[in-house]
């Protein structure tokens, strides 16, 4: 199920093995792959050592196949491989697996002599879509539940920002293709969530930097349009859009794990498909509707 530490020839022996589901703050999960799984997708982790206490062996593990430490560690739940198909040798392996969650991805160091491959994804869309090892899918199943279904607020209007960069002719904007998240493979305008304490303008400049590498101050931004939407899971956002008036720097992706593609289109023939947060927005700034 998770990165072994070294081959273990008694097969008579039960091993145990911590596992970490590592999460972003969207809810994408960290999936790794390697020769010792057959072109199956796994989560990290690795054997717990003799006289190591457990959290001890999440930490080593993580800091040895990811290079960090997530700023939060949170058990999930405790499962079991006996003869595991999709691994290469015949084991018997009880797990008991955690929950690491990271502010930034772009911190982790994967270790190169474990994994060949990996993707950030959406853990729905990866019990959906992705070849899992056949004891992981219950482990993801489990986060699903603890950290997603459960944690949907109906009863709570969440606000995001979302920045308008127009090119020098004022015709085109600025559009960021998402990767492993909601809207996997829609385009969308740079933004986030308003953070608490913090300014819509603050907002918006700040999801423009990390998003986009540009750079402008919050005298630069004006609010120009508001949407209410529902998604598809029953939360309500309310979504600024801010223009920015000025900005400096060439666009870049500065989210790699979340953006596969940023460019400029034409106002008037925007790229399909459109993320559902980023549509209303735009068509109430180019008919300059405020609300």
């Amino acid at each position: 199920m998770f990165v072994m530490d070294k081959d273990k020839k008694n097969i008579n022996q039960i091993e145990v093995i911590v596992g970490v589901v590592i999460a972003d703050t969207e809810g994408k999960i960290l999936l790794v792959t390697g020769p010792k799984w057959k072109g199956f997708y796994t989560i990290v982790g690795g054997h717990v050592e003799y006289g190591e206490l457990l959290i001890k062996a999440v930490k080593r593990e993580l800091k040895e196949e990811i290079g960090v430490v997530p700023e939060r560690i949170e058990f999930l739940s405790v499962n079991e491989g006996i003869f595991p198909p999709d691994f290469h040798r015949k084991v018997h392996f009880i797990y008991l697996n955690y929950v690491g969650f990271i502010k930034d991805p772009a911190r982790l160091k994967l270790c190169e002599r474990e994994f060949t491959n990996h993707q950030w994804v959406d853990a729905r869309v990866a019990l959906q879509s992705v070849a899992l090892v056949q004891s992981v899918r219950k482990v993801i199943e489990d986060y699903v539940k603890k950290y997603q279904e459960a944690k949907v607020d109906y009863q709570t209007v969440h606000v995001g920002v979302q920045a308008i960069v127009l090119d020098k002719t004022g015709q085109s904007v600025l559009l960021g293709k998402r990767l492993n998240v909601f809207g996997h493979g829609e385009w969308s305008l740079p933004g986030g969530h308003l953070e608490v304490g913090e300014s819509i303008e603050e907002c918006a400049v700040r999801e423009l930097r990390e998003e986009t590498m540009l750079q402008t101050g919050i005298e630069a931004m004006q609010v120009k349009c508001l949407a209410s939407t529902i998604g598809s899971n029953g939360a309500h956002h309310i979504q600024i859009g801010v223009l920015a008036e000025k900005w400096r720097g060439k666009p870049k992706i500065g989210e790699p794990h979340k953006c596969s593609e940023i460019k400029f289109f034409p106002l008037d023939n925007l790229p399909e498909p459109v993320f559902s947060s980023s549509r209303p927005i735009l068509d109430k700034f180019k008919r300059e509707v405020f609300y």
